[in-house]
């Protein structure tokens, strides 16, 4: 399925998720242009050709294909009246859908009985945790996962149009949804970060303002890539390990999918030959040009 992207004639990029990664591999301010320099060019979807390799996506558009690519996160919130913990946190997997007027933004909706709601009745400070998509059999937690957290101000949404779009966009994307919005009483919110931490697999925190997230150039395999990624993870594991061999140099006893995008796309193998348990290497397997057609990847 992905195998005929790829050139035959170049290596990939591979770095063992518990080392720190290659120059080139990495985004960082070695490939070109310092990140400050986001803001002159965030909305030239060319830019990243002149301060990163053509082969990757800089980090504010990274951050936000896995943002798109998803429709749910960990959502935190501050329980201020909770005197019995040490740290007065309550988390929970929240259902979100993004809408393209409104880049950036994660639409959520909050039972009014939940502790969330009222949490946010006492103060507003929140934060939205993306991870990628693994498979159903692996702990997210026991990987060295990038993922993506954003800081933000929720923004109540009152009756009207806008209301009526989110609440028919939620019931399209989550199903089951009407159910639940017919039986209990619901309130709609916009999370829109004003800051985001993407935090790479080698541990590295890059600090993204929310401006530049929001105005990134959205890569256009993001919104389609969750099931994409899953047919590929659920069907094509021996093909995965094939080209992690042949273009990565390396026997892997699995290999999943992490994320996708118009550049080519980011591969775990575990490779059991490192470690008492193995070892995770992450590669990174470029295209030889950029796919901008979700349909060109059936």
């Amino acid at each position: 399925m992905l195998s005929r992207f790829v050139s035959s004639r170049k290596k990939f990029r591979s770095v063992s998720t518990r080392r720190k990664p290659i120059p080139c591999f990495r985004y960082n301010t070695t490939d070109g242009a310092p990140m400050k320099d986001w803001n002159n060019k965030v909305n030239d979807p060319s830019r990243d050709h002149e301060i990163h390799s053509k082969e990757l996506l800089i980090p504010p558009e990274k951050a936000r294909s896995y943002f798109e690519s998803r429709i749910s996160g960990t959502f935190v919130t501050l329980a201020l009246d909770n005197p019995n913990v040490d740290v007065p946190l309550y988390n929970s997997l929240m259902p979100y859908i993004t809408i393209p007027t409104h880049p950036g933004s994660a639409f959520i909706a909050l039972q009014t009985s939940e502790r969330h709601y009222k949490n946010l009745s006492d103060q507003t400070n929140t934060s939205l945790t993306v991870r990628p998509i693994v498979p159903k059999d692996l702990n997210p937690d026991e990987l060295h996962l990038p993922r993506v957290n954003m800081l933000g101000i929720p923004r109540p949404i009152f009756e009207g149009e806008e209301k009526e779009l989110v609440l028919n966009r939620m019931q399209e994307v989550h199903k089951g949804a009407d159910v639940l919005f017919k039986k209990y009483d619901f309130e709609f919110y916009e999370f829109s970060p004003d800051m985001v931490y993407y935090m790479m697999s080698n541990g590295e925190v890059l600090t993204i303002p929310g401006s530049d997230f929001k105005n990134c150039f959205v890569d256009p395999i993001a919104p389609v890539s969750r099931h994409i990624l899953e047919l590929i993870n659920e069907n094509h594991g021996q093909e995965l390990r094939k080209l992690c061999l042949e273009y990565g140099d390396l026997n892997v006893e699995r290999a999943f999918v992490v994320s996708l995008d118009r550049k080519g796309f980011d591969l775990w193998g575990l490779d059991p030959e490192a470690g008492e348990k193995g070892t995770w290497t992450e590669f990174r397997m470029p295209f030889p040009e950029e796919i901008l057609d979700p349909e060109e990847y059936k």
